[in-house]
Formats: structure tokens, sequence, C-alpha cells
């Protein structure tokens, strides 16, 4: 991989598609994956039940429809939680993010987005100049289009599983919660919790109708100086 430094750029996100012949910053590396981490987020809640299919709207990102929820402290949530993984990426120290979804204090599910084999992020980041990435090895387009197609097995694996094992939605249920945790870094199993839904916002009562599901993996984000892995599993 050919790193250079640099100076300005344009921002390149999950809604905004980079010109083809763009240079690639770091800076959009991380905006980049910080929109696939919180996009991710909000396609469990919408494909597990989460949250009722009618409070989400549908918008596009990375060129996919995807679904955002529309309760306004939810969105305020992501925002912050935006900026914490935005301080770990610019710091090196971001390893893990892991979603768990509890029933009676038990945990049912569990979705871990893993971007500790991506060097970029680890080696990059004490350079006082904006790493670029030669346009030549990894033009911007191809980058956003590797993100592109994680996101779409992402959202075929969660929707095959609730095809398959479904869940219902049929009161409310304090005892039906979900987490959000962060591993801050390789060398320790610390979590430091960051969201407990509201009881407020807390509308549904489900379990999986079937027998579990082992350890599903979505096709990572591999562009070899950055990867993304996505797992996740449905227990009894």
């Amino acid at each position: 991989m050919n790193l250079q430094t640099g100076t300005d750029s344009k921002t390149a996100n999950a809604s905004n598609p980079p010109p083809e012949d763009e240079l690639v910053r770091l800076p959009q590396i991380y905006q980049m994956t910080i929109d696939y981490i919180l996009i991710g987020i909000e396609l469990i809640w919408y494909y597990r039940g989460l949250y009722p299919a009618e409070s989400f709207k549908a918008k596009q990102a990375f060129y996919t429809k995807v679904y955002q929820n529309r309760h306004p402290d939810l969105q305020t949530y992501l925002d912050d939680l935006r900026g914490d993984l935005m301080d770990l990426l610019q710091n090196g120290q971001l390893c893990k993010i892991h979603l768990r979804i509890f029933e009676h204090n038990k945990v049912i599910e569990s979705y871990t987005i893993n971007v500790i084999n991506s060097p970029i992020l680890y080696e990059s980041f004490a350079l006082e100049e904006d790493v670029i990435i030669s346009n030549e090895d990894y033009p911007l387009a191809m980058i956003y289009a590797e993100f592109q197609a994680s996101l779409n097995s992402l959202i075929s694996e969660l929707s095959g599983i609730s095809n398959q094992y479904p869940v219902s939605q049929t009161q409310e249920d304090d005892n039906y919660k979900f987490k959000i945790y962060i591993s801050p870094n390789a060398g320790t199993n610390d979590l430091y919790s960051k969201l407990v839904v509201n009881a407020n916002w807390t509308l549904t009562s489900r379990r999986p109708q079937n027998a579990p599901v082992h350890l599903n993996r979505a096709r990572a984000v591999d562009l070899g100086f950055l990867n993304i892995q996505t797992t996740f599993n449905i227990r009894s």
C-alpha cells in the first residue's frame, strides 16, 4: 500500500459518494467506517424488531436502501456515539463494537463489529499530516463500493434470520432491552456500557421462535489496510 501525506480533501460518507478519481484520505476512511457502524446498529434495531417498523424511515446509504429510526432521542444518542467512536478512531483505540440484546437479564442475541485487523486505523493515527492512499491501488470509489457490498450482505443476513427466526411484537416488556458496548483496545476485556434503551421507548416483547442461530457472518469490508467484520448469533 502506498501511503502519502496531504492536506485538504472533500468529505465522502455514506450519503455522499466520491468521484472515481478522488484520492483517499484518512478522515474519509474514519467517516465511512463510523457511518457503516451506525447504519449497522439501526439495521439490527429494524430487522430484529427492537422498535416497530413504522418508527423507521427508509433512506439511501452506500447506494443501498437502509432504515433510520425517527425518534429524536435515539438520533441524538447516535450523534453522541458517533463522537465517541471518532475520538477512539483518531487515537487508534477502537477495536470492537458490541450490541447485545437481553431478555430477563440474559443475552439472547449478540452482534459484534470488529475493526481490529485494520492497519490504517492503528498505524496512521499518530502522523501529523493527513494520510493519502495511492488511488492507483485503491481509488476511493472502490473503497466506497466495498462498504456497499458488505452492507448489502449484512442486510441479506439479517433479513434471512428474521424470516427464519421471526420475533413477536405483542406488548411492552421492560425485561427486553439492549446495550451497546465498546471494546477500546485489543489488550483488555473491559467493556463500558454506551446505551441502555430508554424504558419509555421499549415497544417490544419478543423472542426467537425456533432454535438458536450460531455464529453468522456478513461479508467483511476487506481491503487489506481496512478490515471490518460483523458477526452475530441468536440464542434460545
